[in-house]
């Protein structure tokens, strides 16, 4: 059962009270000023010694009202939770008989009770604890969520590279590149449906492209594409010099001229990339 709060009541005769007119007051400063300046010149005592309250009226004036401390230190005990005058003496009893006179509390700074100190700080700590529980569950909430992007971005990579490599095989050194070779057999294929070649013509330059296909240095090829004058191929050579020499054997051969070879390093060996187009124009296989 919670204790009713008990009240030191000082009798108005011991208390000092002033009535300050609201356009006496500086309102912006009202929450920061001091009662006992504003007794300094109604009380006999230094305001340094008074221990005061102040209570604003529904008119807006402002009653202050101070006791001296060591009177305070006298009468009150440590079951008093606040403490105030008893009455409002008589020359203030017409301006404040609709003010509250329990809402002035001497009990504050250093004679705040102990007790109410404690619940303050109990409280705080409670709220400081509770801040810190739901920062913690944001915090862990937030981990998850970017733990979950990233394995469904992990994911996705994964799928797409599966299907990258179902698509063109296991060329190309990471997933921009085999991109940019998805890219490249995506657009072979569009020329190819869109320009029809001679197949005859086709055929023999085909034929031709094989019989000066270099036998040294060994090559592998990848893709070879195949038009009426021309063709382009793309091959896996195993080092830069084996690359050099395999496209110096084709500089030498009179019958076809490489265009824009280009040479590029692969994590199974080199990719060489060349444009093979007829130097005679002839159109045969021979």
């Amino acid at each position: 059962m919670t204790r009713k709060p008990k009240r030191l009541l000082v009798d108005a005769s011991d208390c000092y009270w002033r009535l300050v007119p609201a356009a006496d007051l500086d309102h912006r400063r009202m929450r920061q000023f001091d009662a006992a300046v504003l007794l300094e010149h109604v009380a006999p005592v230094p305001a340094e010694s008074l221990q005061c309250a102040w209570q604003r009226l529904p008119s807006g004036d402002v009653v202050t009202c101070g006791v001296e401390a060591d009177t305070l230190w006298q009468q009150m005990h440590a079951d008093h939770t606040t403490a105030g005058p008893s009455v409002w003496p008589a020359f203030l009893s017409s301006a404040c008989r609709d003010a509250d006179i329990e809402q002035l509390n001497f009990l504050n700074g250093h004679f705040e009770p102990s007790v109410i100190t404690r619940t303050r700080k109990t409280w705080h700590t409670g709220i400081a604890i509770m801040a810190c529980i739901i920062a913690l569950f944001v915090l862990i909430g937030i981990e998850w969520r970017i733990g979950a992007l990233r394995s469904h971005i992990a994911a996705t990579m994964t799928a797409t590279n599966d299907l990258v490599s179902k698509a063109i095989g296991d060329r190309g050194i990471g997933l921009a590149s085999r991109h940019h070779l998805l890219i490249a057999e995506r657009r072979s294929l569009e020329q190819t449906r869109r320009r029809p070649i001679d197949l005859q013509n086709a055929a023999h330059t085909l034929a031709s492209i094989f019989d000066a296909w270099p036998k040294e240095p060994r090559s592998r090829a990848q893709s070879i594409r195949v038009e009426s004058e021309s063709a382009s191929f793309t091959v896996l050579i195993d080092g830069q010099a084996e690359a050099s020499a395999f496209e110096a054997a084709w500089q030498a051969d009179a019958r076809w001229r490489l265009d824009q070879p280009r040479i590029t390093t692969q994590r199974d060996g080199v990719r060489f990339v060349a444009r093979a187009i007829r130097n005679d124009g002839s159109g045969d296989g021979s």
